[in-house]
């Protein structure tokens, strides 16, 4: 991790991951190979070689609809209970589950907790719950006739708003009992700064998790992204190093937001290690990586800031002066 990574490859990572998702919502990989819908930034559906109100069964689903729902664009009725698709999707029934008890579950209908999919009736994933609550929502604008580049762009917006304001939270949340308390003095202070200092350093001297999901998504190397795996189980390592640290009273609130943050990050990188096969998921993990490395750096800049006050000094070379380098860029 670095601590302060580019923030343009911070953005081109959100971007693609942003890309990725929609393609998966639009194209489902493997029903609309042929039948592509383009979105473009800012400029809604593009309509030029592209029909995307074509209904290749006459189903009343057009294909990149089908897509959505995971049915056939080629067969009317997908599960062959009678019904076409887009009959039972208007009467809030299943297309691709056998009626008569095809009926949608409530949940599907509301605005989910993305988070909590692991536990949905119906085992959805992240993506999967995306897709679905995309498609309801654009039939909302659809039957009210609202429908232009406008307001797919709002809708757009507000999901992408929805999703990055999702935690992914870590198994244990610290609290002050779990935190190691020494003295304010200025030797404690110096040695608090060394030895976290010291944590930090080896962290921010591996690769960066933007770099590792940048190399797998120019090549969909699988192998690369499972760097992240990993990371996630360094950062808990982390963690523990950080519990043994003892933390002067004035520093201990910022030392226990440094604790559970890094676990915001592990379980960030978790969930990013799952970008290829769950986009929305690796989506959520980038948005909370960034908030989270943005809340350490404002916590690194307090802790130089004490220091400073306190007349703790930190020269070149020291593991400490990490912290008073912050601070005074910060001035």
């Amino acid at each position: 991790m670095r601590f302060l990574p580019s923030k343009k490859l911070g953005l081109l990572i959100v971007s693609v991951v942003v890309v990725l998702a929609v393609f998966y919502v639009v194209f489902n990989f493997e029903n609309l190979k042929n039948t592509p819908v383009v979105f473009e930034r800012g400029g809604g559906i593009t309509d030029g070689s592209v029909d995307y109100i074509k209904d290749t069964d006459g189903d009343g689903l057009a294909d990149w609809e089908e897509a959505l729902w995971k049915t056939d664009p080629q067969n009317p009725d997908t599960d062959g209970d009678g019904t076409p698709d887009g009959e039972e999707v208007d009467l809030g029934r299943d297309p691709i589950k056998k009626g008569p008890s095809d009926k949608l579950e409530r949940n599907i209908f509301e605005t989910p907790d993305i988070t909590g999919s692991a536990s949905n009736q119906q085992s959805l994933s992240e993506t999967d719950v995306f897709m679905r609550e995309l498609l309801l929502r654009y039939f909302a604008l659809k039957g009210s006739g609202s429908v232009d580049n406008q307001s797919i762009e709002k809708l757009a917006n507000s999901l992408a708003s929805e999703i990055s304001s999702k935690e992914i939270l870590p198994e244990k949340t610290y609290q002050f009992v779990d935190i190691l308390l020494s003295d304010d003095s200025n030797s404690s202070m110096r040695t608090y700064g060394e030895s976290v200092g010291a944590i930090f350093a080896e962290r921010s001297e591996k690769e960066s998790e933007l770099y590792i999901l940048s190399q797998a998504f120019s090549g969909n190397n699988t192998g690369t992204i499972e760097k992240l795996a990993q990371f996630e189980k360094e950062y808990i390592a982390m963690i523990k190093k950080l519990l043994l640290v003892k933390a002067p009273p004035a520093l201990a609130s910022t030392h226990l937001g440094f604790i559970n943050e890094f676990g915001m990050i592990a379980s960030a990188v978790g969930a990013m290690a799952n970008t290829l096969d769950n986009p929305i998921l690796g989506y959520m993990g980038i948005s909370q990586y960034q908030k989270s490395l943005n809340t350490i750096k404002e916590h690194m800049e307090y802790v130089g800031s004490v220091f400073n006050n306190q007349g703790v000094i930190f020269k070149k070379g020291e593991s400490g002066y990490l912290f008073t380098s912050i601070f005074e860029q910060t001035q």
